[in-house]
């Protein structure tokens, strides 16, 4: 289930300031020196709390791994968004079937084979998409599509999605997977999965051959078993192997947290375009990789001026105990459990809206909450969910739909 988040720019800025001011005093920074982050912060390997809120109705429960990466500091840097070229996409079709002959998809008749085709919809032609598509003539199934959309306001044109695609169908079963969370079982991450021809070892080689050919700088987050379908609305219980990656740099990986895309959504106000949240997923079924999704490619600027100091391990989770029973209290019932229970903290970057500078964003070093969210009814357990995020230097909470 998409997880909501409502209100304004000008509610989000009044949330964040209200935290600050609650949590001022916590605010002691550690100085960064030539030793690692992880002795900096002290930061543990595993870490196991539990905290409530004031009514002890809810309870956020925490028996997690610690993820911090090995280098000795994280700076700030530029990060715009860029749009996927056809070359790009040419190439991903090369490396996936080196023997085979693609033809263009008849949407792009008329044109050269390295270019886009336009289309302008909506009202007043506010949306706009550029797509390249190509595909394997049958009894193959299978195309690549190349696509950069964007949405005009008054003030600004926002990228809407970026997306650069490979789907490959089983002409036999007309049975097709994508790599999404939501058909995720994370009772399956890092297992070999029954039915498949290959363990979850050997699936991991050739995940990791097409990702060092032809994306290097990404590294692999996580794998586990995801439903396949047929576009018939039913999801069918075959699970292939899907595989997250995600983008690093100076060996500090860009965090990847499902049911987020960064985005402003504010049409109407004029501000750098948001840079949505870069990742990579595949899938591989039997012993074929049948599914790739790149979205949102970010491009990466200078380094950003500042102090790299980040708070101490128990500072952040002093802060995290204070905000994350409260931020889930509001479904509290006088019967049944209400809550989280945190798996994963994790260490890593994020793109985040400059605080005095609306027209640039920065990747900055954040720790998110990972796990379950628990309801009175139901519990949402889905690989890769981040249930609050906290900026690592300052401690204050930063919505991932919106990036401050």
């Amino acid at each position: 289930m998409r997880r909501e988040v409502k209100g304004g720019i000008f509610m989000q800025q009044k949330l964040k300031r209200f935290f600050t001011a609650l949590l001022a005093i916590t605010l002691h920074a550690v100085p960064a020196g030539a030793v690692s982050v992880r002795e900096q912060t002290e930061a543990p390997w595993s870490y196991q709390n539990t905290y409530y809120s004031n009514t002890s109705r809810t309870a956020v429960t925490v028996d997690a791994s610690v993820y911090v990466p090995e280098v000795e500091e994280i700076p700030s840097y530029a990060v715009t968004v860029r749009d996927f070229t056809v070359q790009e996409g040419i190439r991903l079709a090369q490396l996936l079937h080196p023997d085979k002959t693609w033809e263009l998809d008849a949407s792009m008749q008329g044109l050269p084979d390295d270019e886009f085709r336009v289309e302008r919809y909506g009202s007043n032609n506010q949306r706009e998409s550029a797509f390249w598509m190509a595909y394997l003539p049958r009894p193959d199934r299978a195309y690549v599509r190349v696509s950069n959309s964007y949405v005009t306001g008054v003030f600004t044109r926002q990228p809407d999605y970026r997306t650069l695609e490979y789907q490959w169908t089983d002409p036999e079963t007309n049975l097709f997977f994508y790599p999404n969370a939501w058909w995720g079982h994370p009772e399956t991450q890092g297992k070999t999965l029954q039915g498949q021809r290959l363990t979850v070892e050997e699936a991991t080689a050739m995940a990791n051959h097409l990702i060092d050919a032809f994306a290097p700088d990404y590294e692999l987050r996580t794998v586990f078993g995801v439903e396949g379908e047929k576009g018939d609305g039913k999801v069918y219980d075959t699970l292939a192997y899907c595989f997250f990656y995600t983008r690093t740099v100076g060996d500090v990986p860009i965090t990847y947290a499902d049911y987020s895309h960064v985005t402003t959504e504010f049409l109407d106000t004029a501000m750098a375009p948001a840079p949505g949240q870069e990742y990579i997923t595949l899938a591989i079924h039997q012993d074929r990789i049948v599914n790739f999704i790149w979205q949102d490619p970010y491009e990466i600027g200078e380094r950003i001026p500042g102090d790299t100091a980040l708070l101490p391990f128990e500072k952040i989770m002093d802060i995290f105990g204070r905000i994350a029973p409260l931020s889930v209290q509001f479904t509290e019932t006088s019967t049944g459990k209400n809550g989280m229970h945190i798996t994963e903290i994790r260490l890593g970057y994020m793109p985040v809206l400059c605080e005095d500078n609306p027209n640039q964003w920065e990747l900055r070093p954040v720790w998110d909450f990972m796990g379950s969210r628990i309801l009175p009814l139901e519990t949402y357990d889905t690989p890769c969910y981040s249930l609050l995020t906290l900026d690592a230097r300052e401690g204050t909470v930063i919505d991932r739909n919106y990036g401050y």
